[in-house]
């Protein structure tokens, strides 16, 4: 096994031209130090949709949204016949319950909602062996039981209905305040990291901090993930190119976990530096025509609300995520996945109105009636490798072919994401990526008018920086599918995952 270590840090709602505008002031000595000791890639392509905890379950098992089954952060679960919510407003949170909403994201994502049938980069490694840590990370499903501590201020505010007692992880797992490894229990001038307002420790500070503990303490397992939620705030709220500031505070908890060794050098000799964003985000516009309101546009059927039980006497449940939302079809009625698309697609603000039928994929594009169809295996090849029979418009997707060979421009690696996310519940779900500047409402949908969102097919939500430091080996047409595999391999690991 090589010597070398693996540090994976992964920046939410990172952007590539905020990234650059920060490089050219010179305001991100850390990030500048990892571009110039390895490589370093601007499109580095996203899942589809591009929510955190769809990306993060790709991110940590190397695997498409048909093989994870993490189809966003509002979706509506088939076999248990309701939605899930990760308390994406405070209306939601408020509707669901919070204890309700703690208990999803602590351990249903990782143990119920996360497939079975798949293993995390966490179980894959040390089962050979290998130690590892998550911190901060959304998805951190491993074979070690961790004990949850629930604060006090969340076991008042919940009414100690919080059912998670435990959650399985890595050999080091730390979850803000609410779990992690003893050694990190008492840390000076860490306590105004880990209060209710800065989310229990859930944040940038505390991450770079127990990051740089554990390397300090000579706790540093052979692969650990450092996740850095806070920029996504950042950019939902004052946009995506204005996330300048929150990258350069990134860049503080970097050096910190840098300055974990004897110099830069060294870090680069003992440590791969894997820096990426699960997602990027857009701009959005400020008017109400901005908001593209589903419930409105199908009022004339039945729609299931958040808290309904009554799923067999409602024709559809709407899940907003953002600049991505998906109809799922709950009537029995086999015409009305069609019916419905095709109203769907009457609106110019939508830029993909996406369905399966029987074996092919169509797609239509909003406001021109433009249809594509396409199925895997063809005369066509993409940058990735993989092959299709394409028939119809192409511009619906903004692609072309160069001979045999496809070429992606403002939707990268589209046909494969799209094939994907309508394997989740194949031919019971519509999907729907908006314009640049346009997100979907409906109820408790989170909505962010004049500035970013995220979720849908565009680059501009789905190519984030990626950079490899410390390491000979590149990634060509890099895509956060790809790190795991990348992962793999650098520990003499020869596993499909």
């Amino acid at each position: 096994m090589t010597a070398q270590k693996v540090i994976l840090c992964i920046v939410d709602s990172f952007h590539p031209e905020a990234l650059t505008r920060c490089l050219e002031k010179g305001s991100v000595p850390a990030f500048e130090f990892l571009i110039k000791s390895g490589f370093y890639h601007r499109d580095c392509v996203s899942v589809f949709p591009t929510m955190t905890p769809t990306a993060s379950s790709s991110i940590a098992t190397g695997l498409g949204v048909d093989r994870h089954r993490v189809p966003g952060f509002i979706w509506f679960n088939y076999p248990e016949r309701r939605y899930i919510n990760y308390g994406a407003t405070p209306t939601a949170v408020f509707k669901i319950g919070p204890a309700n909403v703690i208990h999803e994201l602590l351990y249903n994502l990782n143990e119920k909602h996360l497939s079975g049938h798949v293993n995390t980069v966490f179980e894959i490694l040390e089962e050979n062996g290998i130690s590892t840590a998550s911190i901060n990370f959304f998805i951190y499903r491993g074979r070690k039981e961790h004990p949850v501590h629930i604060p006090k201020f969340l076991r008042i505010s919940t009414f100690n209905r919080v059912r998670a007692k435990r959650v399985l992880g890595p050999r080091e797992l730390v979850i803000g305040s609410l779990c992690r490894p003893r050694l990190l229990a008492q840390g000076i001038g860490t306590e105004k990291e880990v209060l209710p307002w800065k989310k229990f420790g859930v944040n940038d500070g505390y991450s770079g901090w127990a990051a740089s503990q554990l390397i300090r303490k000579g706790r540093q397992p052979d692969f650990m993930i450092v996740y850095f939620p806070d920029t996504d705030r950042y950019s939902h709220v004052h946009g995506p190119l204005e996330s300048g500031p929150s990258i350069e505070r990134v860049d503080r908890e970097l050096q910190r976990i840098l300055n974990s060794f004897r110099s830069w050098d060294e870090a680069m000799d003992k440590t791969v530096f894997i820096v990426a964003g699960d997602h990027s985000q857009t701009l959005i516009g400020r008017s109400k025509h901005n908001m593209i309101n589903l419930p409105r546009i199908l009022k004339k059927y039945r729609l299931l609300g958040m808290r309904e039980r009554q799923v067999e006497e409602r024709d559809l449940a709407i899940c907003p995520n953002e600049r991505m939302a998906s109809v799922e079809i709950l009537h029995r009625d086999p015409e009305l996945l069609e019916e419905i698309a095709y109203l769907l697609a009457r609106d110019e603000r939508i830029s993909q109105v996406m369905w399966k039928k029987r074996d092919e994929y169509i797609v239509m594009q909003g406001g021109s009636g433009k249809i594509l169809s396409f199925r895997p295996g063809g005369p066509l090849r993409d940058a990735y490798g993989r092959r299709w029979k394409v028939e119809g418009n192409l511009d619906v997707i903004d692609a072309s072919c160069r001979g045999e060979e496809i070429i992606y421009r403002e939707y990268p690696d589209a046909l494969e994401r799209i094939r994907a996310a309508l394997e989740v519940f194949p031919g019971r779900r519509i999907l729907l990526s908006a314009l640049p500047g346009y997100e979907f409402s409906g109820e408790s949908a989170p909505l962010h008018p004049g500035g970013g969102s995220h979720g849908s097919l565009h680059k501009e939500d789905s190519t984030v920086p990626l950079i490899i430091a410390g390491s000979s080996e590149d990634l060509s047409n890099p895509r956060i599918v790809d790190f795991v595999p990348y992962i793999l391999k650098h520990f003499g690991i020869n596993n499909k995952v």
